[in-house]
């Protein structure tokens, strides 16, 4: 594994503040996208490469591998500045098991994109073994998000084994998609409903028809089609009445669409795009008016 390291490891003393809060961090931003609890995971499914920071708990690593270690083909191990108990042995077993296919890079402050870059790298170079990304510490949300861009799958580790998180390929998605999850939540964070009426002022939304109609209407029969058919089926948004309005109808974001929404700017600034090529001009003057008017 050639892996390019970047950056300085954190000092210890900045890392032990940051991992107290981290934890509780990420159980309230992804407690929607947890499965159950269980204790030894399956990975029966496929061959792996493992990418797990240096302060884990290797102990209780191992005994959720378990009798499956054998698939863990490669291990990434991200220096955090800490290393959690078990680390010895438990790199020790990984370079007999994986034929010395053992990496320690450290990369510095949490970074996203420095972070999905490594690791799409790493997913290249990995042919059909499937990532298995242990999201822990001051990583721990940085790689959740790289796991859901390279379609690989997250856990956290507890007290008993580990839980599962939900993760969705920003990949499959094009970039209209990208830009109505990215406005949903802008509109989100400010308390204003997302309306039919205000998306289409703030998003590039092409009417159906031959004629092309530059109508509000038909603009918006348009973004609800392309929201039933590429963002609902996913489990990313859903539609629901306005409960100020008797025919009216509002967009909302699920806990695993907000979770993707998050990760949109990162996702289009490693394909050398940016998020208002796909936006209204003047979308930030409208939000930031929408914004005073709710102050």
């Amino acid at each position: 594994l050639e892996m390019v390291v970047e950056g300085a490891t954190p000092k210890r003393e900045d890392l032990m503040q940051d991992l107290s809060n981290e934890d509780e961090l990420l159980s309230d931003l992804l407690s929607d996208l947890r499965v159950k609890e269980i204790g030894k995971i399956d990975l029966s499914d496929s061959n792996y490469f493992l990418v797990v920071p240096s302060s884990a708990d290797f102990s209780l690593l191992d005994k959720v591998l378990s009798d499956d270690i054998g698939r863990i083909r490669a291990v990434i191990i991200l220096n955090d500045g800490l290393y959690g108990d078990g680390f010895e042995e438990f790199t020790y077993k990984l370079s007999i098991v994986t034929s010395g296919r053992v990496k320690e890079i450290s990369l510095g402050r949490p970074d996203q994109l420095t972070i999905i870059r490594v690791l799409s790298k790493a997913k290249s170079l990995m042919g059909d073994m499937r990532p298995l990304v242990v999201c822990h510490g001051i990583y721990a949300i940085p790689l959740f998000h790289a796991a859901m861009y390279i379609s690989g799958r997250a856990i956290i580790l507890t007290e008993t084994g580990y839980q599962e998180l939900l993760t969705f390929p920003t990949w499959k998605l094009k970039e209209t998609a990208l830009a109505i999850l990215y406005i949903l939540r802008e509109l989100e964070k400010r308390g204003i409903k997302s309306t039919p009426y205000l998306l289409v002022d703030l998003i590039h939304v092409r009417a159906k028809g031959k004629k092309s109609s530059d109508s509000r209407r038909s603009k918006m029969v348009s973004l609800d089609y392309y929201i039933k058919n590429h963002l609902a089926k996913e489990g990313l948004v859903v539609k629901e009445r306005d409960p100020d309005s008797k025919r009216g109808v509002v967009y909302k974001l699920t806990g695993k669409g907000s979770a993707v929404a998050d990760l949109v700017e990162a996702h289009l600034l490693t394909v050398g795009s940016e998020i208002s090529e796909y936006l209204s001009p003047g979308w930030k003057s409208i939000l930031d008016r929408l914004s005073a008017g709710k102050s």
